[in-house]
């Protein structure tokens, strides 16, 4: 673990770093001596570079929940139909019945669909390598 502090110390007890400056630490979790090669404004990009990457994982997260949702309804209305009957939890089921309806009429059900029908044929295939029934 090269890039923590030393037991104890607090990133406060760092040196005064300039102005949109990020320092790093090395093994022994001192301030290593600048390098001449690398400037303030490399350091920086580093820095936003790693901040750049949270934000490009929750974007990600953020496009992949709405595919789920829009692509994935029918497991949204099997969820919210067993959860416990409860006056809190049928306004759920009956939004997630809601959205299932609605995206079938927009044929976003029909994916799911299909990969239904495929792999069903894929289990009534009589495949040349499997065994012989036995009578």
């Amino acid at each position: 673990m090269s890039h923590c502090l030393p037991w104890g110390a607090s990133p406060i007890d760092l040196a005064e770093e300039e102005p949109g400056e990020v320092k790093f630490l090395d093994e022994q979790g001192e301030v290593p001596a600048p390098d001449p090669e690398i400037g303030a404004q490399e350091r920086m990009a580093a820095w936003t570079g790693t901040r750049g990457g949270l934000g490009w994982a929750m974007g990600t997260l953020g496009v992949s929940t709405l595919a789920l949702l829009a692509l994935n309804s029918h497991a949204l209305a099997n969820w919210a139909n067993q959860l416990p009957v409860t006056p809190a939890s049928d306004p759920i089921v009956e939004r997630a019945e809601a959205w299932h309806t609605e995206a079938g009429r927009w044929g976003l059900n029909s994916v799911v669909d299909r990969v239904e029908q495929a792999a069903a044929a894929m289990r009534k295939a009589k495949w040349p390598s499997a065994p012989a029934p036995k009578p």
